[in-house]
Order: C-alpha cells, then sequence, then structure tokens
C-alpha cells in the first residue's frame, strides 16, 4: 500500500520511525526517531488515524486547547494461533463465528496451516501496548470446547499470540459486544484543523480511508484524482485466474518446486516474478531453515526492499516467521546475519537487535526464550 500511495502521488512520502511532534510556537515537527533529528513542517491538515489514540494525539497538536468530548473507546481484542492438526482439519477449510457463554461472538479459521482463534473483548481505559494474559487465553481455549468438545487442545500447542485496542466510537452501553463496529471522520477546528477517524477495522479500512481523504480534499477545495474502491493493492494487480497455471509456468521459467511458487504467489501475487528476479535465484535454493518457505536469497531482498529499520519490522511483520510459530533462537539469529550483512550492521548492533526481537516476542507475543531455545534443536 505504501508502494502504490508513493507511485500515484510522487510528491508523497512514508516517513517509518518517526514522531510527530510540536515544535517552537504550536509549529508542526516530525521527529527522526533513528538520528534524533527534528525536521520542521507545515499542514493545511492533519488525518488523525491513531486508533485507540485519537484523543491523546488530538490534545497534542496544535490546537489542543480547543476541548472536545472523547471521541473513543477502546476495548481490547486477542488472539492465538494454535498448532493442532485435528482441529484444522476438523475446520474443513471454513471459517466458524459462534456465541460464547457470555454472548460474545468468537471466531476461528484456518491460518497458515494453523489455526486462529479469538477475541476477547474488554473495555480499556488508556490505550497502551498489549499482550494476551493468561485469563485471556483460557477464556479463549474453553470458547473452542464448546464448539468441538471432542478435540482436546492444550496451552503448549499454543504457538503465538498477539492482541490489539479495537479503537471503537465512544458508548454508553455497558456489554462491550453491543459497542457499534461502525466508522465516521470527526473535523476539529483550530489553526490546522483534525479529520479523526473514529472506529473503523481491517475489514472496512479502504472505504473508511476513501471517505476521510473526501473530507480532506472538499476541505483542501481538490478533486479526487484517484478513485481506490476497486483498485488491487499491490501483488493484487495482474492476479493470476489461472493459479495451477501460473504455478507450473513460474517452476518452468525459474527452476524451483511447486510448494515454492506457491508460496510466492501466496504472499507476493503478482509481484512474484519480480521477487524471484531481484533474489536471483540461480543453482541450489537455500531455505532459511528446514521446512521454512523462505529462502535466505528471498529475506535478504525483504530487507533490502521492505522499508525494514529493526529485525522486529522482518520477524513479525514483512513475513509470517513468528505467526506461524517458525521462529527459534537460531532462525533469529540466522535472520539477523542476514541482515546485518545487507545493512552494514556491526556485532554490537547486531547483538541488540537480537535481544530487542527476544524480548518482545516474549513479553507481548507469548513466546518465550526457552521456547525459541526448544524450536533451534
Amino acid at each position: 500500500m505504501l508502494d502504490d500511495a508513493e507511485a500515484a502521488n510522487r510528491n508523497s512520502v512514508a516517513i517509518n520511525y518517526a514522531n510527530l511532534v510540536l515544535g517552537e510556537k504550536e509549529t508542526l515537527a516530525f521527529e527522526d526517531k533513528e538520528s534524533g533529528k527534528k525536521h520542521s513542517i507545515t499542514a493545511k491538515a492533519i488525518v488523525n488515524a491513531t486508533g485507540a489514540w485519537v484523543d491523546l494525539t488530538s490534545a497534542q497538536l496544535p490546537g489542543s486547547s480547543v476541548k472536545s468530548e472523547s471521541m473513543v473507546e477502546g476495548t481490547k481484542g486477542s488472539h492465538l494461533i494454535i498448532d493442532n492438526a485435528k482441529l484444522r482439519d476438523a475446520l474443513g477449510g471454513h471459517m466458524i463465528y459462534f456465541e460464547n457463554a457470555d454472548g460474545r461472538v468468537c471466531i476461528l479459521f484456518p491460518y497458515l496451516s494453523n489455526v486462529l482463534v479469538g477475541a476477547t473483548d474488554i473495555r480499556v481505559e488508556t490505550p497502551c501496548r498489549t499482550r494476551c494474559e493468561d485469563e485471556e487465553k483460557e477464556y479463549i481455549l474453553n470458547s473452542l470446547e464448546n464448539v468441538f468438545p471432542d478435540i482436546e487442545i492444550a496451552p503448549s500447542q499454543i504457538v503465538f499470540s498477539y492482541s490489539g485496542i479495537r479503537p471503537l466510537p465512544k458508548s454508553d452501553q455497558a456489554f462491550t459486544g453491543r459497542i457499534s463496529r461502525s466508522h465516521f471522520v470527526k473535523r476539529l477546528d483550530g489553526p490546522v484543523p483534525q479529520f479523526c477517524m473514529i472506529g473503523g477495522k481491517w475489514t472496512t479500512f479502504r472505504a473508511f480511508a476513501e471517505q476521510a481523504t473526501n473530507d480532506v480534499l472538499q476541505e483542501l477545495g481538490k478533486s479526487r484524482s484517484c478513485q481506490t474502491l476497486n483498485m488491487p493493492i499491490g501483488g493484487g494487480s495482474n492476479f493470476p485466474t489461472d493459479s495451477g497455471e501460473w504455478i507450473s509456468d513460474t517452476c518452468a521459467k525459474f527452476d524451483i518446486t511447486p510448494e515454492r511458487a506457491q508460496h510466492l504467489l501466496d504472499h507476493y501475487g503478482a509481484n512474484a516474478h519480480r521477487v524471484l528476479t531481484a533474489c536471483d535465484e540461480k543453482g541450489p535454493k537455500k531455505p532459511l531453515a528446514p521446512n521454512c518457505p523462505y529462502t535466505i536469497s528471498e529475506i535478504a531482498y525483504l530487507v533490502r526492499s521492505e522499508r525494514m529499520v529493526h529485525l522486529p519490522d522482518l520477524v513479525l511483520r514483512r513475513t509470517a516467521l513468528a505467526i506461524t510459530g517458525q521462529v527459534s533462537a537460531k532462525l533469529i539469529t540466522d535472520v539477523a546475519d542476514i541482515a546485518a550483512k545487507e545493512l552494514g550492521w556491526k556485532p554490537a548492533r547486531k547483538k541488540r537487535e537480537i535481544a530487542s526481537l527476544t524480548a518482545e516476542l516474549e513479553e507481548y507475543y507469548g513466546v518465550c526464550s526457552q521456547t525459541l531455545k526448544n524450536r533451534s534443536k
């Protein structure tokens, strides 16, 4: 999406690891988190798309003296990734929605050879980074007993967990499940008008984004130059209509296995050939680890091309290495070696990156250092 946005408007730029801050006399600046440098900027409008943090962000921007009632009331949702073959096979490729004993609607479906199940719905007073707590894991596992009472699911089969905060509209509903999942844009007056995006979710983000930008375009007196309603994103553009034929042709052209071709199609869509060409996989294709669909050259390509700054960027967000339960202590070291070579990291930097990722996996994703060591055996 970032690549597509920059391509659509050559004057746009996506800035990673940066904070929007106030400069002198309530002017705006962005701070480069890596260098610590600040750069003054001007704006005619600001889109506040910070989710559960919308209210906190709004209060820190120019014109914060203009008081606004609380707009967002977050609820925490946690999910589990479970490696249980019987459960996965029982789903038969289907997604299941069901009501738990407390009335909360839960969901489970096959996901990257495992099963994804969730979620909790816990009111959050102050937004912060979250993790799936033990009581939430128990809640989710107990919910599965009502759906598949004959399938035993052990906590040890949880290979990954994650949690986030839904940016729901402020509501007086006592039961969180009844809070509206709708979305809307609220304009706040000020020296620089703010357009606050309230609500919204992954399944509606494209429509919500177009709605917000329509409001901004009207504010600026400009017309839309790019319609996004039916726009394919990234590798979705020119996606093959016959995947079987595409896989056969790709195997013949690049001398790879059908399994590798399928992995590339799943991850990169129509951009898969570009990835293969950039990887320059001539001769033996060395996997990153046994039974891992990623190759060493593919990881190197992602380091170079996917705006990576720190090791968690790659392992947690640019690949499925962590969420599928493949990540191990050895794999982390191997990926860090590749990143260090591509980005010129010195040994001390590489050591810090490994330590940071290991700590993040334990703190927020339920994958402790002992688990990482066990997976390396």
